[in-house]
């Protein structure tokens, strides 16, 4: 078996075989795998009618978990106020399951939920301008 001098992953002579081609080692990718694009204003002024029609629904949570992906790597700022305001829900969510939380309570913690996802969305928006 001999190693091939200009490819330092050849090997000529060896008894292995395969059906396709064997690489081995020194791999490099550098493409930006996971990372989105920014959106223009069009997309962005979609994503956001969305986000407040999901809030107009009724459907909060669904609506700041999207708020908290599409702004990764938009604005990490917008993102970590929107991972905690998602957190606050999911301990309101919890305590609501418990029974400790008053239903006024409930409805306070709610509304004001709602209204920082309000601001979020608008900080969003004027971020991204």
């Amino acid at each position: 078996m001999a190693v091939n001098k200009n490819n330092k992953n050849a090997i000529s002579g060896s008894n292995i075989k395969a059906g396709r081609n064997i690489i081995i080692g020194d791999i490099h990718l550098h493409e930006n795998r996971g990372v989105k694009p920014k959106p223009n204003k069009d997309e962005v002024s979609n994503i956001l009618k969305k986000l407040e029609k999901l809030l107009s629904i009724g459907k909060v949570r669904e609506g700041i978990a999207s708020l908290a992906d599409f702004s990764e790597n938009q604005d990490q700022d917008i993102y970590k106020d929107a991972l905690s305001l998602l957190g606050r829900w999911e301990a309101m969510s919890r305590k609501e399951q418990r029974g400790t939380l008053s239903a006024s309570e409930l409805t306070l913690e709610r509304n004001q939920i709602s209204s920082h996802f309000l601001d979020l969305l608008e900080r969003f928006s004027q971020s991204v301008k």
